[in-house]
């Protein structure tokens, strides 16, 4: 029961912050009012169901499967489709940067993975996957550089061995590269 009541509270609280992380970035003045909402929307889910994965990687050490394919859908439609002036349209360019950044993060992960001495999980080779579909080439270099990088101050730090876990630090160096992005560049 009381774990229970734990995973609705992670996923309230996970909602709800990607939804005002969402709404600080999507306002724009150059924008219109139609492409904030709709960037808003985009924010939503993303960031939303980055903090959940993070959260439950954080208290669990595991990372939700559905979680994780709803997502790479969902930034699969987005990076693809364009609202621009009230239309909706096809970039395929945009498509296929965050493609292979999907492609990248994945394989480098996957080869780590694939050493025999187990550092990764299967949800983390699949994580950096998603963020390199978020982030597209060749920033997934840098999020997933900046998560190891994080989680390794981190066990330095705490002065342990043990394990840690590392989708909540790709998904807090995701989350803080969308915000730059977001602030600076659109």
């Amino acid at each position: 029961m009381l774990l229970n009541n734990q995973s609705k509270h992670i996923k309230f609280l996970s909602i709800f912050g990607g939804v005002l992380f969402s709404l600080i970035l999507s306002i724009n003045s150059s924008s219109s009012f139609y492409e904030s909402i709709y960037l808003f929307g985009e924010l939503s889910i993303i960031i939303s169901g980055l903090i959940l994965l993070g959260a439950f990687d954080f208290s669990s050490k595991k990372i939700p499967n559905n979680i994780t394919i709803l997502l790479f859908i969902a930034s699969l439609l987005f990076v693809g489709i364009d609202y621009k002036q009230s239309q909706l349209s096809l970039n395929i360019e945009s498509l296929l940067v965050h493609l292979l950044g999907a492609v990248l993060g994945f394989t480098i992960f996957l080869i780590v993975y694939l050493i025999p001495k187990q550092v990764l999980g299967g949800g983390d080779v699949k994580l950096a996957g998603l963020i390199g579909l978020i982030v597209g080439f060749p920033m997934v270099i840098l999020v997933l550089l900046g998560g190891l990088l994080m989680s390794i101050l981190s066990l330095v730090m705490k002065n342990s061995t043990n394990q840690i876990p590392l989708g909540f630090y790709l998904v807090i160096t995701t989350i803080v590269y969308i915000g730059i992005f977001n602030i600076f560049f659109q």
